[in-house]
């Protein structure tokens, strides 16, 4: 069972912090290693095949980091993967080679996979009922924010040089520095993780599953093959940033706007699962979710016309805390 640690601005603000400088680190980096796959000439299926490690590695991270956080905890777990992340934009400048870059850049998933269940679970142990949904709106965006800041730091450098590499290796590791200071207790695990099978998934949400793959497939392929289209196009170095961190502004602003309307109101939307004092329904889980159920939280709700209440929450045990 994982402690509740209450939050404080300042946990808030490390936690935060890290994360943004982290994504901002992973966006440059990634947009990075396309421009330079195109100079040393891989071909686009190569390309492509760098961009598919990184989800490759999250996939598996998103499996199998869980355990890692909880046989050492959330500080040193997240010390020791980004450690490991800041080692990946340098071997990608000393081994230029496409094998290498997949294997590389599929280790830089594994570490943020944990990286990003470190911060979420930290994050949702350390809200209330009442925080939760705000919480999670300012992180959210502060992902896509840092996600902008990122491609934008791509004209500052010469992509041809190893200064770039360089500079995605010192943002990951000042990342590093805002939750090595922190005072703050991180969340303790005892006993083993919940699992969560695909086939389940399906069964709650057949819509969000089918939806969130699909979209996972047409981002992750842009994000890949984006800047070596903006090249082909004849974009510069500055066009190349901006066309590949256009993206960003058009989930900023409906994600800010539908997160700043509905983050507030999570709990009333998740107030069903609760007695009229507050209390958990039967059987729910008390536990706060780690990383990996965080996902659930874009999961719609079923409409109560349709479905009996009871069977309903039983169905979706779980899915709304």
């Amino acid at each position: 069972m994982q402690t509740v640690q209450r939050p404080t601005l300042p946990t808030l603000f490390a936690l935060l912090l890290g994360f943004g400088l982290m994504q901002m680190g992973n966006t440059l980096q990634g947009t990075l290693l396309s421009i330079r796959g195109g100079i040393e000439r891989f071909s686009p299926a190569q390309i492509g095949a760098v961009g598919a490690g990184f989800w490759v590695g999250i996939v598996i991270g998103s499996l199998r980091c869980g355990k890692v956080v909880q046989a050492v905890g959330h500080i040193r777990a997240f010390l020791a993967l980004g450690a490991i992340a800041l080692t990946a934009p340098l071997l990608h400048l000393l081994i230029v080679d496409p094998i290498a870059w997949v294997v590389t850049r599929a280790l830089t998933g594994f570490c943020f996979a944990g990286l990003f269940i470190v911060v979420e679970s930290w994050l949702n142990g350390a809200a209330t009922e009442e925080t939760r949904g705000q919480i999670l709106s300012v992180y959210a965006m502060t992902g896509l924010l840092a996600g902008i800041v990122g491609q934008l730091l791509l004209p500052a450098t010469d992509p041809a040089g190893f200064r770039p590499f360089c500079i995605v290796a010192i943002i990951i590791a000042l990342a590093l520095v805002p939750i090595a200071l922190t005072q703050a207790v991180a969340p303790t695990q005892e006993g083993g993780g919940a699992r969560i099978s695909l086939k389940r998934l399906y069964q709650q949400s057949p819509f969000g599953l089918v939806a969130a793959s699909l979209c996972g497939v047409t981002t992750s392929a842009f994000f890949a093959l984006g800047p070596i289209l903006a090249q082909r196009l004849g974009l510069d170095t500055r066009g190349v940033a901006v066309f590949d961190g256009q993206r960003h502004p058009w989930r900023v602003s409906p994600g800010l706007a539908y997160r700043l309307a509905f983050g507030p109101l999570r709990p009333t939307l998740c107030h069903h699962r609760h007695g009229a004092h507050g209390h958990r329904s039967p059987g729910h889980d008390h536990r706060p979710r780690t990383g990996r159920a965080f996902a659930l939280d874009t999961v719609p709700l079923r409409r109560h016309s349709r479905w009996d209440d009871r069977s309903d929450l039983q169905r979706r045990d779980g899915v709304c805390e």
